[in-house]
């Protein structure tokens, strides 16, 4: 049977959306992510780049399909030295 909002014939096992509010972080983001898929860690991830990596590994026992609505509300306004990067 097909997780919620996927056909039956889809190759992915699950979907997973998030909506980025304004001033959320990235590290919160993964967290999110590694909470949803059930990735387990053994000890605790301390940022968000070893968050990703967990992610990226589990992503590559599961097909999961990964929406992030509104990415611009997590990068640096166009003013800022880092535009376009992702606040950490």
């Amino acid at each position: 049977m097909p997780a919620p909002g996927l056909t039956s014939n889809s190759i992915y096992g699950k979907a997973v959306d998030l909506k980025a509010e304004e001033g959320t972080r990235l590290d919160e983001i993964a967290s999110f992510w590694l909470e949803v898929l059930g990735i387990e860690k053994q000890e605790p991830l301390k940022d968000a780049p070893q968050k990703i990596k967990k992610i990226i590994e589990g992503l590559t026992k599961e097909r999961c399909l990964l929406f992030l609505d509104n990415l611009e509300d997590i990068l640096h306004p166009a003013s800022h030295h880092q535009a376009g990067k992702t606040c950490i």
